[in-house]
């Protein structure tokens, strides 16, 4: 019965270590419980550095977005004065008189706004990555295929990936590498 009451003592202690775990010594510590005279308790093993990484990082499947909300803070939910107020004053306002849109550029992002609704999110010169519902994607070395997945559409100058009713292209330079993103609704663009 000592020996039952030290590993309850010990299942419940805390050694302020991260994901350690018990395991049973051998096959007898149940027969110790089962009173067949087993003197075998647990023993505490600390998790081998994969382990712990492994507790600590998302799995693929986890990682993949299902929706696709911002581009680089913007959103295409968002009113002019609301794009406004999250990103403040842009660098440059230009209007485009032929399609009526007129796009905020800032140094990271450019909103093509619509009768005064964020209509399309783009990024040009992209360096690292980009920010996409808050989560930095880099676009370097396939960074991008756990959060992406495989596109839905390939053209001849970029790659379409559609989280309905939003759609994310990522257009390619001449190299084949990512050279800039768009954001938009695959229903209204």
């Amino acid at each position: 019965m000592l020996s039952l009451w030290i590993l309850l003592l010990g299942l419940t202690a805390s050694t302020g270590q991260p994901d350690v775990s018990v395991t049973p010594a051998a096959a007898g510590l149940y027969a110790g419980f089962a009173g067949l005279g087993s003197q075998q308790t647990a023993l505490w093993t600390q998790p081998s550095r994969t382990q712990a990484l492994d507790s600590y990082s998302r799995k693929p499947e986890k990682l993949r977005l299902e929706s696709f909300q911002t581009l680089n803070g913007v959103s295409l939910d968002w009113s002019r004065e609301q794009l406004l107020q999250a990103k403040g004053s842009p660098d440059k306002i230009v209007k485009d008189e032929i399609t009526g849109y007129t796009e905020y550029r800032y140094p990271d992002v450019t909103a093509g706004l619509y009768e005064d609704a964020v209509y399309y999110v783009h990024v040009d010169a992209i360096r690292q990555g980009i920010r996409v519902n808050g989560q930095f994607i880099s676009l370097k070395n396939n960074g991008m295929n756990p959060y992406f997945g495989e596109p839905d559409y390939r053209a001849e100058d970029g790659d379409v990936y559609i989280r309905q009713p939003n759609a994310v292209k990522i257009y390619r330079g001449e190299t084949g590498l990512p050279a800039a993103v768009d954001l938009f609704n695959e229903f209204t663009s």
